[in-house]
């Protein structure tokens, strides 16, 4: 996860620099103040976990929680 969210960090700080070039590029000044406030770690657009549905619904029959295997299987001779 950390890999991916930093992937995301570096890519972002890169349109940022992107979009600062093409405004100098443009003749318009950029102020560093202004760019000085701007974060590549931006939390509430980004979902660094992704999204989570959650069904809150109980399940129509109870589920299974018992293992049934041969004491053998578990614990080797």
């Amino acid at each position: 996860m950390d890999l991916s969210a930093n992937c995301v960090i570096y890519s972002t700080a890169q349109d940022i620099t992107d979009a600062a070039n093409a405004i100098a590029a443009d003749g318009h000044p950029v102020d560093l103040d202004d760019l000085a406030t701007i974060s590549p770690y931006i939390t509430h657009v980004i979902r660094r976990f992704g999204n989570w549905i959650l069904n809150l619904t109980p399940p129509a029959a109870n589920p299974i929680t018992r293992l049934d295997l041969e004491s053998q299987v578990l614990f080797a001779p």
